[in-house]
């Protein structure tokens, strides 16, 4: 792995965390979607943008213009 980070996700893991995202942000509407980076940043995971891949999650999940397959 030659110690650099890497998003290891399966599309499974993706989906199953899309749809926890997507509820959470249902029941708690003001909330922001943050990696543990974000919040520490000498942490290395998660190995992809938390803020970016799901800024806007609801709004783009209800016009079906977030999918799955696509993270």
């Amino acid at each position: 792995m030659n110690g650099v980070p890497k998003d290891t996700r399966t599309l499974e893991q993706r989906g199953s965390l899309l749809a926890l995202l997507r509820e959470l942000q249902r029941r708690f509407p003001k909330t922001l979607i943050v990696g543990r980076h974000d919040l520490n940043p000498m942490k290395e995971c998660p190995c992809f943008n938390c803020v970016n891949e799901f800024e806007g999650l609801l709004d783009r999940i209800d016009k079906g213009i977030y999918k799955v397959g696509a993270l």
